[in-house]
Order: C-alpha cells, then structure tokens, then sequence
C-alpha cells in the first residue's frame, strides 16, 4: 500500500491537474473513443502509485507510462490497434482548411516506429528529449528516428501527387 503525506497527495493533484488533458489526448490518438477515459484513468493510476518515487514527475514520464499502459492493454485484448479518426488534427488553435489526403495515406504507410516519433514531436508538441523519455531510448536515437521518419514521409509525400492552393473543387 502506498504511504502519503497530504503534502504528496497535493502535490500529485497539481500534477494531475496540469497534465491530465495532455495525456488524454495522447491516448485518444491512439485508441478507438470507447477505450480513452479508461487507458487515460489507469496511466493515472500507475503514475499515482510511483509518483512518491520519482524524482521529478513530468510530462513525458507520465506518457511513458501511458505508452505502456495503451501496449499492455493491446495485449490483455489481442485486437488489432484502432487509431481515432481525429488523429491528424492538432488539438486545439485553428487549422488552415487542406487537403489532408495524401499526408495521411503517406503518413500511413510508414512503420509504426516512425509514425510514433512523429505524433509525439508534432502532435503531442514534445521535445526530442522528452520523446527519446516516452520512448525509452537515448536522446541521439530520438533525433535519429526523427530525422529518418521525417526523410521517409517526405519521400512518401513527394512520390504522390499533392494538391496545390490553386486546384478549384466542387
């Protein structure tokens, strides 16, 4: 059983409080909406459980741990992994209206690997460094993933055709 100080309980709630949109939409990329509250609510749990000792609890040590949970979880169930339809759109501010068709489909088509440092540099708004902690690998071998993922997208990218701002559709 876990021993708390009311100052610990307090200052996990802090925590909690700042990075728990965050981590929600971290997960909600990745499972089908049924399956968000649920893998959100057990990363929280888990991180509750090791919070006293952490040394220094962040943003990236807490999606880790959700990264963790969405894998162990795939493998409680054995389902083939659904990604949420909203994956591509950035959460929050306004989006310029594109034809987002051919990144998706070039997005598709790379390794999960890639596509994973990919979401967590641009999506999830990390820094390499807090990326190479999600996921558990030196911060020379996150900027290398990141380096090769982004040269394979935009070779996939330059492969097919994309559209120009000038092409009218009715």
């Amino acid at each position: 059983m876990r021993h708390t100080s009311p100052r610990s309980d307090e200052r996990f709630e802090r925590f909690f409080k700042e990075h728990f949109g965050r981590v929600r939409a971290y997960v909600a990329r990745r499972v089908i909406p049924s399956l968000v509250d649920d893998a959100t609510l057990a990363t929280f749990v888990v991180a509750w459980r090791k919070f006293d000792s952490t040394p220094e609890p962040t943003l990236a040590w807490v999606l880790r741990i959700a990264s963790f949970e969405l894998r162990n979880g795939a493998r409680r169930e054995r389902k083939q992994a659904v990604v949420a339809p909203g994956w591509l759109e950035p959460v929050g501010g306004e989006i310029e209206v594109i034809d987002v068709e051919p990144l998706r489909q070039a997005f598709a088509e790379l390794a999960e690997t890639d596509r994973e440092i990919l979401r967590l540099v641009h999506w999830e708004q990390l820094s390499r460094e807090e990326a190479a902690v999600v996921l558990g690998v030196s911060v020379n071998a996150a900027n290398v993933r990141y380096h090769r993922a982004k040269t394979r997208l935009e070779s996939r990218l330059a492969l097919g055709e994309t559209p120009t701002n000038t092409e009218v559709h009715q």
